[in-house]
């Protein structure tokens, strides 16, 4: 077997090994779906900033995808409008609020937040946490934990 082969199997390895540590949680956030769409709510996905737009993406006019479905995504984080504008927007304290309006977030009991972020530091993640509690819409973060903990401070 050839180097790259071995470390591409270990790779996989390890992500599945991560998957099924995370198991119990993943079993949560289903179920808090699950209850939301029984209930004929919507289920919200929001990536808070720059690449974190792409997993909101994934859920977006899928073929036979499902209704429930609400891709939030803001234009003013999209890296496609630059990535310098994006950046510094998603690190505008009180922007998320507007966003969360605007996609009318919360009108009803019982909706869920997803939110896919790789470390949940900057304004708009933080944000959209807050102010989804406030409106008492279910959050479900899509993070890395090992990766937050190793982005430096300010």
């Amino acid at each position: 077997m050839s180097k790259e082969i071995k470390f591409f199997k270990e790779s996989l390895y390890e992500i599945f090994s991560k998957i099924e540590q995370e198991a119990d949680k993943i079993k949560e956030a289903a179920s808090v779906i699950a209850d939301a769409v029984e209930n004929d709510r919507m289920v919200h996905v929001i990536g808070p900033g720059g690449h974190s737009n792409i997993g909101v993406e994934e859920i977006l006019w899928r073929a036979g995808g499902l209704a429930f479905w609400n891709a939030i995504l803001a234009p003013g984080t999209n890296l496609m409008h630059g990535a310098k504008r994006s950046n510094v927007i998603e690190r505008t304290p009180g922007y998320a609020i507007g966003v969360l309006d605007s996609y009318r977030v919360g009108r009803e009991k019982g909706e869920v937040m997803i939110i896919i972020n790789a470390y949940g530091i900057n304004s708009m993640t933080i944000d959209t946490v807050l102010e989804c509690k406030r409106r008492g819409v279910k959050t479900i973060a899509v993070t890395s934990d090992s990766f937050a903990k190793v982005v430096p401070a300010g």
